[in-house]
């Protein structure tokens, strides 16, 4: 088990690597001087080469990548064009917000999904199997920052519930957990479904309910126990895509998180922000797969035995 997961996190090395070389490229083909953007219009021809040779924009590409990669092996993402902050210390400031928001998300999917996925398998083709499915299909197909802005004009605008944006006490957390939590919700309690109805159907249900085993502990100790490496799988590969996702929804809710770090960073061209943010997100969701994988071994006892 060590050795797998020294393996997957020496992996990560190349990974990281790549997606910095991607973003340096993108970044250089994308409109707009990183100078002329960070001091304005009015900022003179001198102003903007000597901004511009200080933070090494006159270098060629494969230059700056390879200064970036140096200084991010000894602990450094550089600092900020805009602030001139770490760009480190502030990741650090904001990471708990989205990690935070990420982790409410999937608890509220997880906490709602899987029981009524679980339901909707053992009533198959009943009125709450169908109303399961019909939410289900409406929370995929609806996208996050639409139902964000339905959230804001029923919940905070009309009825005054919960605050519109920012962040602070409880109820700051709900309208952006429900708005990203809702696709999650809807892919794991579909995936919950079609498990449970593939197990079910097993042989070693029907000897257990031969057998005289209650319905709840058929259900419970048999049918759910085994639908959990889906639903694992589901609920990790979501958590990533909520860290990366949240860049919509921390910016409609006004969230200081990494992802409205993101999202403004690259509407100002600040290239080590938007490194430092990708190569976080990067980082993160290839941990929590691997934390999936773990898990695997102490869910089902036949992966662990591979492991071994």
């Amino acid at each position: 088990m060590y050795k797998y997961i020294i393996k997957r996190l020496l992996a990560l090395i190349p990974v990281v690597l790549g997606v910095i070389l991607l973003i340096f490229i993108i970044m250089s083909l994308t409109p707009g001087d990183p100078a002329r953007i960070v001091l304005g219009n009015m900022a003179s021809e001198e102003a903007i080469e000597e901004f511009r040779e200080a933070q090494g924009l006159n270098d060629p590409l494969l230059v700056r990548y390879s200064k970036y990669v140096l200084e991010m092996f000894k602990g450094s993402l550089g600092s900020s064009y805009r602030t001139g902050h770490s760009v480190l210390s502030e990741l650090l400031a904001r990471f708990p917000a989205t990690m935070q928001l990420a982790t409410a998300s999937i608890l509220f999917a997880l906490i709602f999904s899987v029981p009524i996925g679980a339901i909707s398998a053992l009533k198959q083709n009943s009125v709450f199997d169908n109303v399961g499915m019909i939410v289900s299909l409406i929370g995929i197909a609806m996208p996050a920052f639409w139902l964000a802005l339905l959230l804001i004009i029923t919940f905070s605008l009309n009825l005054r519930w919960f605050p519109s944006s920012g962040a602070g006490s409880w109820e700051y957390l709900v309208l952006p957990t429900i708005a990203n939590g809702v696709s999650c919700f809807a892919n794991i309690a579909r995936i919950t479904r079609s498990s449970m109805l593939e197990v079910i159907r097993q042989d070693y249900i029907r000897t257990a309910r031969a057998k005289g085993v209650s319905k709840r502990d058929v259900t419970i100790k048999h049918a759910i126990r085994n639908c959990w490496i889906p639903i694992i799988t589901i609920a990790g590969l979501q958590f990533g895509t909520m860290l990366g996702g949240t860049v919509i929804i921390e910016n409609v809710f006004g969230w200081p998180g990494v992802g409205d770090f993101l999202l403004k960073s690259i509407t100002s061209k600040d290239t080590p922000c938007v490194l430092g943010a990708i190569v976080l997100f990067t980082i993160v969701f290839s941990v929590v797969n691997l934390a999936v994988d773990i898990i695997y071994a102490y869910v089902d006892p036949r992966v662990k035995a591979q492991y071994k």
